[in-house]
């Protein structure tokens, strides 16, 4: 859980950003926007996946893994 929280908030830091969980979320947001599938459900509040506010619909989990595996699935 350790990791996967400094992962998150390492993933925000760009030009100008600290280190922070907003950021990293908001990385996190932008990459769902970027790839459309930013009108599905998601609700983070930490990167380790404990707080009871964490929320992914089904239908976000299911297409972002196609859209990932589409994206990189033949570069084997």
């Amino acid at each position: 859980n350790l990791y996967s929280e400094a992962i998150l908030q390492i993933l925000g830091k760009g030009k100008g950003n600290t280190i922070s969980r907003t950021n990293g979320i908001n990385k996190i947001n932008e990459y769902l926007e970027i790839s459309g599938l930013s009108e599905k459900v998601l609700h983070m509040e930490d990167g380790s996946g404990l707080s009871a506010r964490n929320l992914i619909s089904a239908d976000l989990f299911t297409a972002f893994m196609v859209h990932i595996i589409k994206k990189y699935g033949e570069q084997q």
